[in-house]
């Protein structure tokens, strides 16, 4: 069975794009509370309807923009038919077949309050703001993830028209807390280059997940500056910053996911680790949460717009923050974050004092030049890395004022590029999943991890980014199984040699 979607509003590990597996029936969850007509969203009822994007919408007769349909989605999610003319698109789906794949973009607790009780002009632009940058997150995902496999057993892997999917704006968390969030419902079909229809080579799309995530957070900071002028805080391990001076006392009242799982949650970890006699792992820890947060999961509502809004603002006063002290304080943070001051018009100048365009508080890196400090942060989170991990390193280091959501995406790529032309980054050669050698293959090393002299601490005894059990051999490296398992006692590496 394929659970329905997301921790969004969890708290714990949101600051990477989550991810579901859509089955045959399962895709009927996101058109439960969607309003069936437009007039029924803009008066309040229900979740707004689903748009349609992606490259590939061409292939199927879909536009951009354009509303998805309940029988759009069972052509495609249910039936694997095309939705225009119900010719069949390749292979037909088997009952347990997974037939799409649920990608949920959520921004951070502080931008969702921001938007929750900033009043309908800030709402607004919150919502501008997101939808921008989830579309540069998707943009990302389509140009390294958009790929098919051919051939006796997928051996070959193919380029593909591009990605289709069906996004939902979601309001709310689970718990009726303010929780902005996407579902991109990314189809697994994808025109190939000979005609035919194949499904979407899914090791690519889980590799770059993470990745795409830091970027959209990274996107969304460029477009609530350049919308907002909000500055923010330290960017997290995962790419995710708070809005300056948004305070922990809404992001408490308002993390009550949060607070369900983590005493599920609890619990258990402390039993193993008393059974283990060590702390678990951070791979470990997160089965655990995972599980809880199936257990403790309440049926999703989807309670009026204007109903919720009510709520949140009377919710925001009982801690004594009204929208016009939110606005003043993060405007205030915004000036001292800034270079220059520059008022925005209109109800944000009138009533919570004029949002000054910030500068990013970019985090403490490993060095000046993004280049070199974006392969050292890939190397210290792991002896080995891909161009997916150096790429989420960027956009976590880079300062995204005066930039849109599209020049965050053009500038990532660019500096990701060069950071694996530098000297400080060591190619390692190809790193194969399986029979089929993949584009995302390729792994590299630091240069510092490389010549750290002996007795130095060591980087995080793992490899980043590849997602697999497999040992990583390479030349003056050590063998890097999966974190929650021990080394293998066969696993000896020598130079230009790796045991299976």
């Amino acid at each position: 069975m394929y659970g329905h979607p997301g921790r969004c509003g969890l708290g714990v590990g949101c600051g990477v794009l989550s991810s579901a597996k859509i089955g045959v029936s399962s895709w009927r969850y996101y058109t439960a509370g969607v309003a069936c007509a437009p007039t029924e969203y803009y008066s309040g009822r229900g979740e707004a309807p689903g748009r349609w994007h992606g490259r590939g919408l061409a292939e199927l007769g879909l536009t951009a923009g354009g509303r998805v349909s309940e029988r759009e989605l069972e052509a495609l999610f249910a039936r694997g038919l095309h939705p225009g003319t119900g010719q069949r698109l390749g292979r037909a789906w088997r009952s347990d077949a997974v037939t799409g794949f649920d990608l949920t973009f959520s921004a951070p607790k502080s931008v969702s309050a921001l938007w929750a009780v900033g009043g309908p002009e800030v709402g607004s632009a919150v919502l501008a703001a997101h939808r921008a940058a989830v579309h540069a997150g998707l943009a990302y995902l389509d140009s390294h993830a958009a790929l098919s496999r051919t051939g006796t057993d997928g051996r070959e892997q193919v380029a593909t028209a591009g990605l289709t999917a069906a996004l939902f704006d979601h309001r709310s968390s689970r718990a009726g807390d303010p929780q902005l969030h996407t579902h991109a419902l990314v189809v697994n079909k994808v025109r190939c280059p000979d005609g035919g229809w194949g499904t979407v080579d899914a090791v690519e799309v889980f590799h770059h997940k993470k990745s795409a995530g830091m970027l959209y957070q990274a996107a969304l900071r460029a477009e609530l500056h350049t919308r907002l002028g909000v500055g923010f805080g330290p960017v997290s391990e995962h790419g995710q910053a708070e809005v300056a001076a948004v305070p922990a006392e809404l992001l408490t009242r308002w993390s009550t996911r949060t607070a369900q799982v983590l005493v599920e949650a609890a619990p258990v970890i402390a039993a193993y680790e008393r059974q283990l006699g060590r702390t678990l792992t951070a791979g470990e820890r997160a089965r655990v949460v995972k599980t809880a947060v199936l257990v403790t999961r309440p049926t999703k509502q989807h309670p009026e717009p204007a109903a919720l809004h009510a709520r949140w603002q009377a919710e925001a006063q009982t801690t004594g923050w009204t929208t016009q002290r939110l606005l003043r304080a993060v405007s205030q943070a915004a000036r001292t974050l800034a270079r220059p001051a520059r008022p925005l018009a209109g109800t944000l100048a009138r009533s919570g004092g004029a949002l000054a365009r910030a500068g990013d508080v970019t985090p403490s890196g490993p060095g000046a030049d993004p280049v070199v400090g974006a392969v050292r942060a890939a190397g210290r989170r792991g002896s080995v890395f891909s161009r997916a991990d150096v790429a989420g390193q960027t956009a976590a280091a880079l300062v995204t004022a005066g930039l849109t959501a599209g020049e965050v995406l053009a500038r990532v790529e660019q500096l990701t590029d060069q950071a694996l032309r530098s000297a400080e980054a060591v190619p390692l050669g190809a790193l194969p999943r399986g029979v089929t050698p993949r584009a995302s293959d390729p792994r590299y090393a630091s240069l510092e991890v490389l010549t750290r002299r002996p007795g130095s601490s060591p980087a995080p005894h793992r490899a980043a980014g590849t997602g697999t059990g497999r040992q990583h051999c390479h030349p003056g490296l050590s063998c890097h199984p999966r974190p929650d398992r021990h080394p293998r006692p066969d696993c000896h590496p020598r130079p230009g040699r790796c045991h299976p």
